[in-house]
């Protein structure tokens, strides 16, 4: 069976890559878009629960628009997530040069902190610089954004763990991937993805496919991924991990050994799996 959030089809459309795998679809190349809002939703279906999020700037394949839902269909060029965003948060796609890499951080009308922000953006957005000056980026697309928070594409954090605990005290939500709040799959793919790694976006996924497993055997050490079903954190040491949680409803850091106490007791859930990535 398809999984819907890989599969780039939603059973009137499917795109071009699956000609000869399914019939009775229009198929279709896509047009390149990007995201024009801080944080974009991207979700199971039209007005349905949110799967994750996409930054200012962040790449969308579109293969539907339905002006009758106000919805696009397709999915994110960074992580091949598929699902639905609102056609009002897409624009024409454009490039890219920098990148946030801090929590936060405001676009300024004026090289001038004094001056009312414009938009707030997150961690991860992309953006066109096309001059630095006075500690400002000019952007392509008009504003400022101060030197400080931006760092060109190909310069990469050297610790996902540094670039996690960055996050602690941020507000839990499902599906969310930014500063305006996380969850323990969306604080994984953040942190990895600063540091120049892919990482798919959901728990089962990253569980499948980011690093080596590893047994109980092993002792932990910073960087290693605990799963259980439906969650997972990052140690930040031998004893402590890290986790966007809804027991909080925060990132909070806390001993390992009190988490799966806790998670044993509440939900009858045991640690499925360790992986170092």
């Amino acid at each position: 069976m398809n999984d819907r959030r890989t599969f780039l089809s939603n059973g009137r459309v499917a795109h071009d890559s699956l000609k000869g795998q399914i019939d009775g679809v229009t198929f279709v190349a896509g047009e390149l878009m990007q995201v024009g809002k801080p944080v974009a939703g991207l979700f199971a279906k039209p007005q349905g629960g949110l799967d994750c999020e996409l930054m200012y700037g962040a790449h969308f394949l579109e293969l539907e628009r339905d002006p009758r839902t106000g919805y696009s269909f397709g999915c994110s060029v960074l992580d091949r997530y598929v699902g639905y965003i609102k056609t009002d948060d897409l624009v024409a796609a454009g490039t890219a040069s920098h990148k946030v890499n801090c929590l936060n951080t405001h676009i300024y009308p004026e090289a001038n902190i004094k001056t009312v922000p414009l938009l707030t953006l997150p961690m991860g957005a992309f953006l066109d610089v096309v001059s630095i000056n006075d500690r400002f980026a000019k952007l392509a697309t008009g504003g400022f954004v101060p030197e400080q928070a931006i760092v060109s594409l190909n310069t990469n954090a050297d610790d996902f763990v540094s670039v996690a605990e960055i996050f602690l005290g941020v507000a839990y939500l499902w599906g969310g991937d930014s500063y305006q709040g996380i969850d323990c799959s969306g604080l994984v793919q953040s942190s990895l993805r600063a540091c120049g790694q892919a990482c798919p976006r959901d728990t089962d996924m990253q569980q499948a496919e980011v690093g080596v497993e590893f047994g109980g055997n092993v002792p932990l050490q910073r960087g290693d991924l605990i799963f259980w079903k439906g969650h997972t954190g990052i140690m930040a040491d031998a004893e402590n991990l890290l986790h966007a949680n809804a027991y909080h409803m925060r990132v909070t850091l806390e001993p390992l050994e009190d988490v799966a106490q806790r998670i044993k007791q509440t939900e009858g859930l045991d640690i499925t799996c360790r992986r170092r990535p």
